[in-house]
């Protein structure tokens, strides 16, 4: 937050909203951000319907992210963040038409491909599942969870060779200090 003294008013930065997301203060944006929605950006708007999911508020979340869409209808991370909206609410179907349209905009981001996975996992459609997690990996950015559900998979399918493989490249992939390692 910045404070403007010609108009005695605060200013909300993009690195504020996001150093308060990084730090786990979700309420902290709610009260500070949730009750201006007209003058946040998408991005923002994002943080909060982020921030809502967090404390579980999931009708606020969802109400945060439409007005993101409505501002911005091609921002890939809003309907990333409805969809998990969507999943925390088991509505698989749902989630799953919007993380394919957060691919759409943004088709290089791992993390989207692997929340797929995720939802066709969820959905008992193991191919689909692993199909994307093995996208999510192929990306720039690649989901350092995917290559665990890789091995995960293959695990459940009886597969070890493939399993232990897929465990070789997680270690060589994940960061050591990651819980996930």
């Amino acid at each position: 937050l910045l404070a403007c003294p010609a108009f005695s008013t605060v200013i909300y930065s993009q690195d504020g909203i996001k150093s308060l997301f990084d730090n786990e203060q979700y309420k902290e944006i709610i009260d500070n951000y949730a009750g201006k929605p007209r003058t946040l950006s998408a991005e923002e708007l994002t943080y909060v319907a982020q921030a809502y999911l967090k404390q579980e508020a999931h009708n606020d979340a969802l109400t945060y992210t439409n007005l993101a869409i409505q501002k911005m209808p091609k921002y890939a991370k809003a309907y990333y963040t409805k969809a998990l909206i969507y999943s925390h609410n088991r509505q698989y179907n749902d989630a799953i038409a919007n993380i394919q349209k957060a691919i759409e905009y943004s088709p290089r981001e791992g993390e989207y491909y692997a929340l797929l996975g995720d939802l066709y996992q969820a959905s008992e459609q193991t191919e689909n599942a692993l199909a994307n997690y093995k996208k999510a990996i192929a990306q720039t950015n690649p989901s350092e969870r995917a290559y665990y559900m890789i091995a995960t998979i293959y695990t459940d399918q009886d597969n070890q060779e493939e399993a232990l493989k897929a465990l070789r490249i997680a270690k060589s992939k994940i960061i050591k200090d990651k819980e996930l390692y």
